[in-house]
C-alpha cells in the first residue's frame, strides 16, 4: 500500500494533536453554519433571486462578478490579521454580515421588482461578498494551522462530506420553500435561515485555536511580491486563474439556460441537489486516493472529464420531464467531479503556499482567482445576453457556447502538470492498472505449481 502523502509546505511551529483534534472539530462545525448560509443565501439562490425581481442574463453576470470581486476585501485582510488574529477577525467579518442579509430579507419581504430593487440586490450581495472575503482571509490559514504535521485527505473528507450534507439538507428546505413561494417574496424564509447560520458560525468560531502568526511585518506590495518569488506559488496562481476563468465564462449561467427554458424557481432548486449530493457520496474515495496517491491523479481524472462533459450540453432536451431527468443526472455527476477537483486542488495549494508568508500566499491563492471568475462572469454575462437575444430565442447558441467552454477545461493538463509535487506522483493511469492487476489477482484460482 502506497505510504500516505501530505502536503510538502507544512507549519514548523504546529499546534499539538489535542489542539489539532479540537480545532479541527470546531472548525467542522463553523463549516456547517457556512454551508447552510451558503446554499440558502448565495450559490444558485442569488441569481434566482435577482431574476426573481427582473434581472437579466447581463445582471446575472454583474453580480456573478461583483461577488467574486470581494476578494479585495482580502487585501486589507492581510493588513489586519496580524492586529487582530485570525479567529477574531474571521468572527467579526461574520457578525457584519448580518446586516446586508437584513436588507436582502426585507426586499424580498416587501416584493419590489424593477431597475431600482435589482441594483440594490446587486449592492447588498456585493456588500455581502466583501465582508464574506475579508473574514475569508483567516479560513486558510487556519485550516492549515489546525492540519498541519496530518494527512490532510481524511480531515478534509470530513469536512467535505459533513457540509454536502447540510447542503443537502439545506436545499431540500430551501426547493420546497420556493416551490410554494415561488414569487421574490419567497425568499423571505432562506434570509432568516440565513442569518440564523450566521449567528452559528460566530458563536462556534471562539472554540478555534491557532498558530502564532509568523509572516514578516512588511508593506503589502512587499509581501505580494516575495511570495510570487516562490515557484510554487507562480505556478498554482497560473492554473488557478485558468480554471476560474473559464468557470466564471460558464458556471453562473446554467441556472440562466434552467429558468430561459421554462423550468420554475422551485424546481431549479430540486434539479441542483444532485450537485451537492455527488459530492457527498465521493468525497471518502476522493480523500482516501489523495492520502495516498496525492492530488495528481484525482486532478487528472476530474479535469479530463470534467471538459469531455461539455459535449452533453449539445444534447439538453425540450420536453420538460426529460429536462429534469437530464439537469438532475448531470449535476450528479457534475457534483462527483468537483469534489475530486476541490480535494486535489487543496492538496497542491496546501503543498504550494510557504508558511512564512501563510496569510499573503493563502489570499494570492484563493482569492486572485475571483478576479478571473469575474472577469469570466462579467464577459460571460455580456455573450450570453447576446445569444439569447431579446426573446430568449437563441437559446441553442447559448447551449453551444456553454458546451466551447467547458470542453477548453482540457487545455489546463499543461498548467497542472507545472504543479509543485504533480511529477513526484504516478499519474491516473498507472494507478488504475494497478487497481485492475490486484482486483485479477484477487479473482485468480490458487494454484500450486
Amino acid at each position: 500500500m502506497a505510504e500516505p502523502q501530505t502536503p510538502v509546505a507544512v507549519n514548523e511551529e504546529i499546534l499539538t494533536p489535542e489542539q489539532r483534534k479540537h480545532g479541527q472539530r470546531a472548525l467542522i462545525i463553523t463549516a456547517m453554519g457556512a454551508a447552510t448560509f451558503n446554499r440558502v443565501v448565495i450559490m444558485r439562490v442569488s441569481k434566482l433571486f435577482l431574476m426573481s425581481l427582473g434581472g437579466t442574463a447581463r445582471d446575472v453576470g454583474i453580480l456573478e462578478g461583483i461577488i467574486q470581486l470581494g476578494w479585495l476585501g482580502q487585501l486589507v485582510g492581510m493588513q489586519l490579521v496580524p492586529r487582530t488574529g485570525k479567529v477574531r477577525l474571521l468572527r467579526v467579518c461574520r457578525a457584519l454580515g448580518i446586516l446586508p442579509v437584513i436588507y436582502l430579507a426585507y426586499l424580498a419581504w416587501t416584493g419590489q421588482t424593477g431597475r431600482t430593487a435589482i441594483i440594490s440586490g446587486i449592492v447588498a450581495y456585493g456588500v455581502l461578498g466583501l465582508l464574506r472575503m475579508l473574514g475569508q482571509t483567516s479560513w486558510w490559514p487556519l485550516l492549515q494551522d489546525n492540519t498541519a504535521g496530518d494527512a490532510v485527505g481524511g480531515f478534509f473528507a470530513r469536512l467535505r462530506m459533513t457540509t454536502r450534507i447540510v447542503e443537502v439538507i439545506a436545499g431540500v428546505a430551501l426547493g420546497w420553500c420556493l416551490t410554494k413561494y415561488p414569487d421574490s417574496t419567497g425568499f423571505v424564509i432562506p434570509f432568516i435561515f440565513g442569518l440564523s447560520a450566521l449567528c452559528w458560525t460566530v458563536w462556534f468560531l471562539k472554540g478555534v485555536p491557532e498558530s502564532h502568526i509568523r509572516e514578516r511585518r512588511a508593506p503589502l506590495l512587499l509581501r505580494m511580491r516575495l511570495v510570487l518569488k516562490a515557484k510554487s506559488v507562480k505556478r498554482f496562481l497560473v492554473f488557478s486563474w485558468q480554471f476560474r476563468l473559464l468557470t466564471g465564462l460558464a458556471f453562473p449561467f446554467w441556472v440562466v439556460i434552467l429558468k430561459k427554458s421554462g423550468m420554475e424557481t422551485g424546481l431549479i432548486i430540486w434539479v441542483m441537489l444532485p450537485l451537492g449530493f455527488g459530492s457527498l457520496i465521493s468525497q471518502k474515495f476522493w480523500g482516501r486516493m489523495v492520502d495516498r496517491h496525492g492530488g495528481r491523479s484525482t486532478m487528472n481524472i476530474c479535469v479530463a472529464v470534467m471538459g469531455l462533459l461539455g459535449l452533453i450540453w449539445l444534447t439538453y432536451p425540450q420536453e420538460k420531464t426529460a429536462q429534469i431527468i437530464w439537469a438532475a443526472s448531470y449535476f450528479l455527476v457534475w457534483g462527483v467531479l468537483n469534489g475530486g477537483y476541490m480535494m486535489g486542488r487543496t492538496w497542491f495549494m496546501l503543498a504550494a503556499v510557504p508558511t512564512v508568508y501563510q496569510t499573503a500566499g493563502f489570499t494570492l491563492c484563493q482569492g486572485s482567482g475571483t478576479v478571473m471568475a469575474a472577469t469570466g462572469a462579467f464577459i460571460g454575462g455580456n455573450i450570453f445576453h447576446w445569444l439569447l437575444g431579446p426573446d430568449d430565442a437563441g437559446l441553442s447558441n447559448a447551449l453551444v457556447y456553454l458546451a466551447l467552454i467547458q470542453m477548453s477545461y482540457l487545455t489546463m493538463f499543461f498548467t497542472l502538470s507545472r504543479l509543485v509535487g504533480f511529477a513526484d506522483q504516478k499519474p491516473a493511469r498507472e494507478i488504475l492498472l494497478a487497481s485492475i492487476r490486484r482486483l485479477l489477482v484477487r479473482q485468480m484460482p490458487y494454484r500450486n505449481d
